[in-house]
């Protein structure tokens, strides 16, 4: 399998410009069309599955800043599209389980008791922890002490 490092370090700087607010949609377009490239060429190996993935997700980065001219332009929900397309085409490409465990994923969530959306961002690991420690608590034996249930 060949990797690519210029690729790799062309696509980590543009997920920590794009939370940065400040690298431009032509960069971005750019790196995408020679990371395309590179993949029709064959110089960054990618399992089919990948490939297609990462095709897919560049298709949505390509038609999200195909609309707006700037990401000062874009609302925040083409802005977390776009984001969550960049961390899972770097995640593919350096193709590694530590890369995607560290990915950023955003979501709305509800707000208990409201009906408000509340953007939620965080790793795939993070979640995992959350989960497993939930997990955890419902699993945690419980035993009533005398009264127990009011008797």
């Amino acid at each position: 399998m060949i990797r690519k490092p210029l690729v790799l370090a062309a696509l980590l700087a543009t997920s920590v410009a794009l939370a940065q607010d400040t690298p431009k949609v032509e960069l971005i377009r750019a790196q995408q069309t020679q990371l395309r490239a590179d993949m029709d060429a064959g110089k960054v190996a990618l399992t089919p599955r990948d490939a297609l993935q990462v095709r897919k997700d560049q298709d949505t980065v390509f038609e999200i800043i195909g609309r707006k001219p700037s990401l000062e332009a874009m609302n925040i929900q083409e802005r977390v599209t776009l984001d969550n397309a960049l961390e899972r085409i770097n995640a593919s490409v350096q193709g590694t389980r530590v890369a995607d465990d560290r990915k950023d994923v955003c979501r709305y969530q509800r707000v208990t008791g409201s009906k408000q959306l509340q953007l939620v961002c965080g790793t795939q690991d993070d979640r995992d922890r959350a989960r497993q420690g939930a997990r955890a608590y419902l699993e945690k034996t419980r035993i009533c002490e005398p009264p127990c249930n009011g008797r």
